[in-house]
């Protein structure tokens, strides 16, 4: 659903309220870009912390867009605390994306960084923290 105003977001969001994992996904998307109508009235203001809380409801039950949003801001760690070991998880096992698919979505690129070498960064990052959680 794409809003152009007020009354239209305020339909989307109780969907979303109602458990719909579509909308809930969309509120999220909303609420991580934030909304002006036509005339430049704000409709949604952005808030990436009730973004992440719609992407996870949206993602709890099996939304694709919602898991890979998720998994998108804790990788990043963009306006959240960055968690790899929650990030990983949602996108990899719901959204059946291989590792480079999952990287270069979710990290994209640095400057000067090719492919592999944005794979190795995040496969060594994953290793150190699940060798760390294990000898806890």
């Amino acid at each position: 659903m794409t809003i152009e105003n007020k009354k239209q977001w305020e339909k989307l969001l109780a969907k979303a309220r109602h458990g719909n994992p579509d909308s809930q996904w969309e509120v999220g998307y909303y609420y991580e870009d934030g909304f002006i109508d036509s005339s430049g009235i704000v409709i949604v203001k952005p808030q990436i912390l009730r973004a992440l809380h719609w992407y996870t409801l949206a993602a709890e039950q099996g939304n694709d867009s919602g898991q890979l949003a998720l998994s998108r801001l804790l990788s990043t760690g963009d306006g959240v605390k960055r968690d790899m070991n929650a990030a990983i998880p949602p996108c990899q096992d719901s959204c059946r994306l291989s590792w480079r698919d999952f990287v270069l979505i979710s990290w994209g690129k640095r400057k000067g960084d090719d492919d592999n070498q944005i794979l190795r960064r995040i496969q060594g990052e994953h290793y150190r923290q699940t060798t760390a959680s294990e000898q806890r």
